[in-house]
């Protein structure tokens, strides 16, 4: 049987990067501790633009997790063949998030607004998060005038906590990445200091 191979295909090639001779500096550290849930109306022209953050918050367009312990997960894949004599090919791709946190406000108990919350308006909102390799996560397609994070969410939201141990509320969010992918972008301190500004807080009072 001859491969199959489509010439045709090749509009644009595959593109390479180079590794710099010095390995060791050639890797990048893995997990977030925070991550941003944009309301899913906003369009960035730059989301590197530290005044396009200082106008979201002035109209409290989105919200940041405390500290936490974030990791991106394994896609599920869903695939089918194409043709009789082909593999199966990939024809939809489910990434996503697991984030923890241990930390909790224990004067107020305002934590428990912030997991209902999440539970029940994930919908609203577009996931960006920031990695502990200094890059934005983002969408990889993502142009000037969209919104920068992933949509269409699911999110799992619980608490558990055994006894001797440390409370955690878990915050697992899923979203489509067939050929969307992933984009991660260097930003600076300056833009991370305004992004999860101490002094900008959502708040309307604890409990119901």
């Amino acid at each position: 049987m001859a491969e199959i191979c489509n010439p045709g295909c090749n509009d644009s090639q595959i593109r390479t990067y180079a590794i710099p001779c010095a390995r060791q500096t050639s890797t990048r550290k893995g997990g977030f501790d925070r991550f941003v849930l944009l309301d899913c109306d906003v369009n960035m022209t730059d989301f590197t633009d530290i005044t396009e953050w200082q106008a979201l918050q002035a109209a409290q367009r989105y919200i940041y997790s405390p500290p936490g312990f974030g990791k991106m997960i394994k896609p599920e894949t869903k695939k089918e063949q194409l043709s009789a004599c082909a593999p199966e090919e990939v024809i939809d791709e489910i990434s996503g998030v697991e984030w923890s946190t241990k930390l909790f406000d224990n004067t107020s108990y305002c934590d428990f607004n912030f997991e209902y919350d999440v539970k029940n308006l994930y919908g609203s909102k577009n996931l960006i998060w920031l990695g502990c390799d200094g890059l934005l996560y983002t969408r990889y397609n993502w142009v000037s005038g969209e919104n920068p994070g992933y949509g269409g969410l699911s999110a799992d939201v619980w608490r558990e906590g055994d006894a001797g141990a440390l409370q955690s509320l878990h915050i697992d969010i899923k979203f489509n990445t067939y050929q969307i992918g992933t984009l991660g972008t260097p930003i600076d301190q300056a833009l991370i200091d305004v992004i999860f500004s101490d002094s900008y807080i959502i708040s309307g009072g604890c409990g119901i």
